[in-house]
């Protein structure tokens, strides 16, 4: 397959990315107006201007765990319902964003066109926050945003299970 679609499918095959895109989807459906697609948007620009910083300067340091703690991070607000909108959230989406950029590419040491997966790596969330947003949308319930509050839950308490596994292993 393609570069482009490689970074497009790089959150499904790698756990860590995963619960940091469904971390930013849950989160985006928390906020409403503007906050609710800057999020998502904040974190693809991130991503992006992460890749670029890898690819300029090499390693990041601790990006890795920027992601792990950030995941745990947005399932806790997403499960306490504390979602940071605003210059705040988008902010700490795009820091997230480059956290996830830089450490795709660096997983991905081969890659005929690095520019092309780390596109694919920043449009990833996309799809994902907006089935959530339109489930949520089109089926205005309150379980379901019970629902995505549990899910927040799972996602932080996966993120810090994983964490101390990794830890551990060392």
């Amino acid at each position: 397959m393609g570069d482009f679609y490689a970074g497009l499918l790089q959150p499904v095959l790698h756990a860590p990315s995963l619960l940091l895109v469904l971390g930013v989807a849950l989160a985006a459906t928390q906020l409403a107006g503007r906050a609710r697609a800057g999020l998502p948007l904040a974190f693809c620009a991130g991503t992006a201007a992460g890749a670029l910083a890898f690819a300029v300067a090499g390693a990041l340091p601790g990006a890795e765990a920027i992601a792990r703690v950030g995941a745990a991070a947005l399932g806790v607000a997403v499960a306490l319902h504390r979602v940071p909108g605003g210059v705040v959230g988008a902010l700490l989406a795009g820091l997230l964003g480059a956290a996830q950029g830089a450490g795709s590419l660096a997983a991905e040491p081969d890659l005929a066109r690095p520019a092309l997966y780390a596109l694919g790596v920043a449009c990833a969330p996309l799809p994902a926050v907006g089935a959530l947003q339109l489930a949520l949308e089109r089926f205005p319930h309150r379980a379901l945003e019970l629902a995505v509050r549990v899910a927040g839950s799972w996602v932080a308490a996966i993120a810090v299970l994983a964490a101390a596994v990794e830890l551990a292993a060392r």
